[in-house]
């Protein structure tokens, strides 16, 4: 089999299907960085960035980006991580969150469940349209305090 990558997509001659763009295969075999300060998660070449601030009541956790199958399992392991270290409610900023799948509303609710367990609450602000019609598609509207920005749940 041969296979070919371009900037759009790649193929597999002799399957006939359309393989991951390039950048997914970048961002899948390669060129991540680990997990590094506390403070701050920068995983530029999957295309997700994740910053954290402690507050007084709880985590600002800021999300840029796309979360995805490739970049949920970072998402993930930083929230885990987050709730582990300040026992605090969560409240993710999604104002730069660009796309999220399934997969990534797994996490999402993987991370609720956790939150839970230790008898806090997750708050998310800064939903585009498009992200905030998946939540409401879904039902997970009813699980998440979802609000329009930081201002409404203080």
């Amino acid at each position: 089999m041969i296979s070919v990558i371009t900037n759009d997509s790649s193929y597999i001659f002799g399957s006939g299907f359309p393989q991951p763009s390039q950048r997914y295969l970048r961002a899948f075999y390669g060129g991540r960085r680990g997990m590094g300060s506390d403070k701050e998660v920068a995983m530029s070449s999957s295309g997700l960035n994740i910053k954290e601030r402690e507050q007084e009541n709880h985590v600002l956790i800021e999300i840029e980006g796309e979360v995805d199958i490739f970049t949920c399992q970072q998402l993930k392991d930083m929230l885990y991580h987050v709730v582990e270290k300040y026992g605090k409610d969560l409240l993710m900023d999604c104002a730069r969150l660009n796309y999220i799948d399934s997969t990534g509303l797994g996490v999402f609710v993987a991370v609720l469940k956790k939150v839970r367990q230790i008898e806090r609450e997750i708050t998310i602000i800064n939903l585009k349209d498009s992200i905030l019609k998946l939540f409401l598609i879904t039902n997970l509207d009813s699980l998440f305090n979802i609000k329009d920005n930081a201002n409404s749940t203080l």
